[in-house]
């Protein structure tokens, strides 16, 4: 796919700097300061890097980190980097034992993204089954500003977000 070969061919300085310039786009968001459990994602495939974050305010908010588990996601606390280990993906898991409250919000990573906040993910459907599950969680995104196309095809099993936020814009469901 196009789009995931986009992600692939940014350079580390770029995708650095994105990535610095979207945790402040995030920290400044009332959703996540009002938030007291967060549901993050460990990045992968160059996907934007909230790992500084994580690590601001894991000592403040609980935050926590999915798990690939069967055909679903599991959330585990993240206690920091030390505490992690590689998990069935090969992404870094949080070894302690499942999550099993709600989160306050929830932040996604995708493929490609439309203005009606539709997402495309990398077809696994993993997020999409999680993100049905909790109705009163605040669901966003982060992109880079090129993932933000003009229409992502939705089927009825995918789940809608709430928002995206890009270093350029943010766009939210009303």
């Amino acid at each position: 796919m196009l789009m995931q070969q986009k992600i692939k061919r940014l350079q580390p300085e770029e995708r650095s700097r994105l990535s610095e310039s979207l945790c402040a786009r995030i920290r400044s968001q009332e959703a996540f300061q009002k938030a007291k459990v967060i549901m993050m994602y460990y990045p992968i495939q160059n996907e934007p890097d909230l790992r500084p974050l994580m690590d601001e305010y894991q000592n403040e908010k609980v935050i926590l980190l999915p798990i690939a588990h069967r055909k679903d996601i599991e959330m585990r606390q993240y206690k920091g980097r030390s505490d992690l280990h590689r998990g069935h993906f090969g992404i870094p898991e949080p070894t302690g034992a499942p999550y099993t409250g709600a989160p306050d919000l929830i932040i996604v990573p995708g493929v490609a993204f439309d203005k009606e906040c539709n997402r495309l993910g990398r077809g696994g459907g993993y997020y999409d089954r999680f993100l049905k599950r909790f109705h009163q969680a605040k669901k966003y995104a982060v992109a880079y500003d090129f993932q933000i196309v003009e229409k992502v095809p939705m089927a009825a099993f995918d789940a809608q977000i709430d928002g995206v936020f890009t270093v350029g814009t943010e766009f939210v469901r009303r």
